[in-house]
């Protein structure tokens, strides 16, 4: 092959190699990125003082003393951080987030184990200034949290530190909500995502079986037991990634047929709080008090595509190369 049509070449697959962005390692075009996380999860009633949704608060649910499961109408708040981008860690900078999504109801002809969520109706800003204690508002251009259900803040000073499966022994950063809410939204706003209009739009968690309708035994489960597993399919209603991203196909909805199209995949498994002795409630019960019972791993799925500029280039290339092989000696 010629000098020029190497260069060519390489530099058709420099361009079509996964971009890195501050310390976050992107998949190849056309390729999914998966960003890994490990999470706290917690549930919480929500407080209505008025009928008017902009005044509902959350209060960490009561599960002390009584059996009690996820109820319509709960609002389940996690904090999580995202240590890893198809599969490198995501240093020097730190990739955190949090969740707030409100229960509806059994998913419509599908499991009996099966829970549909929805954005919660108060609005995500409402739910982590009642948590946090003091005003919360995600973006700067007139983002108010309604159907926002994730807002994740890329952390140039790390300070938050979460392992999901090592809860005694990983030295969890915060004791309290307050604190970890904290830690995890002190960066600037790198992405939000929710329920911002797409129809195909849904989160989903399908139960293990049906002895974990009590929280105190999630609570008390190991961080090793899979309790659940949470999908979903999100719109992105904020972008600060630096990729323009386009939607993925999802086949993990439960309720409907497997052909919608969405900006965001997430996945995984809803975890124990830990058994005794290494567990939240023995070690943490600050958080426990808090309204912490689980911990969780869940990925969150994110594609950029292939510029149409350089598929073509690329096939333009493919079909020199093939020219040249042809061509006599």
């Amino acid at each position: 092959m010629k000098t020029k049509l190497k260069i060519a070449f390489a530099a058709v697959a420099l361009a079509l190699a996964g971009p890195t962005l501050a310390g976050i390692t992107w998949a190849p075009p056309g390729s999914s990125t998966v960003f890994e996380d490990d999470n706290l999860d917690g549930v919480y009633t929500v407080n209505k003082p008025t009928s008017d949704p902009a005044t509902w608060t959350l209060v960490a649910k009561d599960i002390s003393g009584r059996p009690t499961g996820i109820n319509p109408g709960d609002v389940l708040v996690a904090v999580f951080e995202l240590p890893t981008s198809a599969g490198i860690p995501i240093l020097p900078d730190e990739l955190t987030g949090i969740s707030v999504i409100e229960a509806v109801g059994p998913i419509p002809g599908g499991s009996p184990l099966g829970i549909t969520f929805q954005p919660f109706q108060g609005g995500l800003n409402n739910a982590i200034s009642s948590l946090l204690g003091s005003a919360f508002t995600i973006g700067a251009t007139g983002v108010t949290g309604a159907g926002a259900m994730i807002a994740m803040y890329l952390d140039p000073t790390p300070d938050l530190n979460i392992s999901a499966g090592l809860i005694a022994t990983s030295g969890l950063s915060c004791t309290t909500m307050a604190q970890c809410l904290g830690q995890a939204t002190d960066g600037a706003l790198w992405e939000v995502d929710g329920f911002g209009g797409d129809p195909d739009v849904y989160w989903e968690a399908i139960l293990t079986s049906g002895l974990y309708a009590d929280l105190n035994e999630v609570l008390d489960a190991p961080v090793t037991t899979t309790i659940g597993d949470f999908n979903g399919g999100l719109d992105i209603m904020v972008n600060n990634t630096g990729q323009t991203l386009k939607e993925n196909a999802y086949a993990s909805k439960e309720s409907v047929s497997p052909t919608g199209f969405v900006d965001m995949l997430v996945s995984g498994p809803l975890k124990g709080g830990g058994a005794s002795p290494s567990g939240l409630r023995q070690n943490y019960a600050g958080l426990v008090a808090d309204g912490i019972v689980a911990t969780s791993d869940i990925d969150l799925e994110k594609t950029v595509p292939v510029p149409a500029t350089l598929a073509l280039l690329g096939a333009g290339l493919l079909g020199l190369r093939r020219s040249a092989r042809r061509r006599p000696a």
